[in-house]
């Protein structure tokens, strides 16, 4: 077998080296082999159990679009056991790839502007706006746009994973993981501007970062997905939105309804409150259906049943937030 791997094209000279480099390696083969008697070959030695080693891979998520535009991208979820609320960006959500999906074929929404996905999660949404935008940078040449597209989370943990998506589909060039807690918005910068930053360091088992709290700019697009766990979370969530978003810009947000994610049904109200204008749909009325699966037994045009907490007939909601912008 070992004999085999030599390329036959190779010179006398290269042939002598790696066949000695092979012979090199059947020795250490031969020495592992008689180390442990007991032990037959091919060996089926792991210290995780299938599933536990299926946890600590990424994802290889092919998002698919209605209309059959594809991008494959790596997704590491966060291995840890989800222990509070706090940890469900451990995993990801149904509503991320609905929206992931759907941006795939509405491109030209996020050509020039500035992108800020907030409860990231896993990443996914932002992701995809970040691939898609570099095929922007592609074509017209725009030179370095590190940072166009921002995705943040609160929780530490999920923004070292953020990270670490990030490189693994070669996207810290035009984006970057930030700190964005809803909790620290006010809901009263008009012309624009968040609170977050940095992920600069650790303390505390995670639970302390220091130089979080700078002001951020405002930005033309928010998404997010599955954002919405309670109703003090609707209320944050439209503070954020009415700060980081310009005079002007526009939140393209995805949710399951109330029944789902307790608090939803008050978030219409609070945009509103908030002096936002907001735009409902029903996913399942978007693109000729083809978003979510009709039924148990129908195809899963998108994948969402890869994803936790989705269940068949479960009702999402896309909400468009517009921010007016605001005479002097």
């Amino acid at each position: 077998i070992l004999s085999n791997l030599l390329p036959s094209s190779s010179t006398q000279q290269q042939y002598e080296q790696e066949e000695d480099a092979l012979i090199e390696i059947q020795d250490l083969a031969c020495e592992l082999a008689y180390s442990d008697p007991s032990t037959t070959y091919p060996a089926n030695i792991s210290s995780f159990t299938l599933e536990e080693l299926q946890a600590r891979l990424p994802l290889v998520f092919d998002v698919c679009s209605p209309n059959g535009n594809r991008e494959c991208l790596m997704v590491q979820q966060v291995t840890e056991r989800q222990s509070a609320q706090e940890d469900v960006g451990f995993v990801m959500w149904p509503s991320a790839v609905v929206l992931s999906s759907w941006l795939l074929d509405h491109p030209s929404l996020l050509e020039g502007k500035s992108i800020l996905e907030i409860g990231s999660g896993c990443g996914l949404t932002g992701l995809v706006a970040a691939r898609i935008t570099s095929t922007y940078g592609d074509e017209n040449d725009v030179g370095d746009s590190h940072g166009n597209v921002v995705l943040s989370d609160f929780n530490y943990k999920v923004l070292t994973n953020i990270q670490q998506n990030l490189k693994l589909n070669g996207l810290q060039g035009v984006s970057k993981a930030l700190h964005l807690d809803f909790y620290l918005q006010e809901g009263m910068n008009k012309e624009g501007g968040w609170k977050g930053g940095e992920l600069n360091s650790l303390e505390n088992n995670g639970h302390e970062e220091t130089g979080i709290c700078n002001e951020q700019p405002a930005v033309d697009l928010i998404l997010a997905a599955d954002i919405i766990c309670k109703p003090t979370d609707s209320i944050a969530v439209s503070n954020t939105i009415h700060d980081a978003l310009v005079p002007g810009g526009e939140a393209i947000i995805v949710s399951p309804d109330a029944k789902h994610r307790f608090g939803v049904d008050i978030f219409e109200k609070e945009c509103v409150r908030n002096g936002l204008q907001v735009f409902k749909t029903n996913v399942a009325d978007m693109c000729d259906g083809k978003l979510l699966p009709r039924d148990e037994d129908s195809k899963d045009p998108c994948g969402i049943r890869h994803t936790s907490g989705f269940v068949d007939g479960m009702t999402l909601t896309m909400f468009r937030i517009r921010k007016p912008t605001f005479k002097q």
